[in-house]
């Protein structure tokens, strides 16, 4: 959802305006102001609250709508809604330990492209973060490194030993991780063009020596 209602977005986070009038002049003392009081300022600065709410509830279904409808504000109107699809604390708890125990146990599975298993690391590092957890660049670097394929061993040993993993952005390792492959890819290309290239020639050099007399 996409507010571009500055006043509505802030009522939507802090809560209604809360109309007030002095008492007591001598003490100073305010209290809530009845609606029946409202001057024409009044009624446009709660309106905000109002329009925040019609905000919402246009980006919600039917069904999700009748369900927060006793809602009386804005913000508690938000705050229902974000019970309803991320829970309580114990609920997102539980959600990130579900999160830590998929990381802990990511690995590769065979026969699964080396883009496929990045994107279901950034995907599973996102949803971490989303969630709240923090997780440094070097577990994450060396997390990755570590369950890269068996054929990668050689590549793995390498960046452990040339490359910081410390230092390293997730988009940086990536990044690293992704060049080797291309080199390794070239590397292949160019040997099977070669060893192409050695059948071919090996016939007619033998079609030529029984030629000779």
């Amino acid at each position: 959802m996409k507010i571009k209602d500055v006043k509505a977005l802030r009522s939507i986070l802090n809560g209604p305006c809360v109309i007030t009038y002095v008492v007591n002049e001598t003490t100073g003392a305010t209290a809530i102001k009845p609606k029946s009081m409202y001057s024409a300022e009044d009624h446009k600065k709660t309106d905000i609250d109002e329009r925040a709410i019609a905000y919402i509830h246009q980006g919600l279904s039917l069904e999700v709508s009748i369900g927060v409808r006793d809602t009386t504000t804005a913000k508690e109107l938000w705050e229902a809604l974000e019970n309803l699809y991320e829970g309580n604390e114990e609920m997102k708890e539980s959600r990130r330990e579900m999160l830590s125990q998929k990381f802990d146990a990511f690995n590769h599975v065979p026969g699964e492209t080396l883009e496929s298993q990045i994107q279901r690391f950034v995907a599973l590092v996102s949803e971490m973060k989303f969630n709240d957890m923090v997780v440094d660049n070097s577990v994450m670097n060396k997390m990755l490194v570590n369950i890269l394929p068996r054929s990668w061993d050689s590549n793995v040993t390498l960046i452990k030993r040339t490359k910081d993993l410390a230092r390293l952005t997730l988009s940086e390792t990536i990044s690293l991780i992704k060049s080797y492959d291309l080199d390794d890819r070239q590397r292949y290309l160019t040997q099977t063009a070669s060893y192409n290239n050695a059948i071919i020639a090996i016939p007619s050099n033998a079609l030529i020596s029984q030629q000779e007399p």
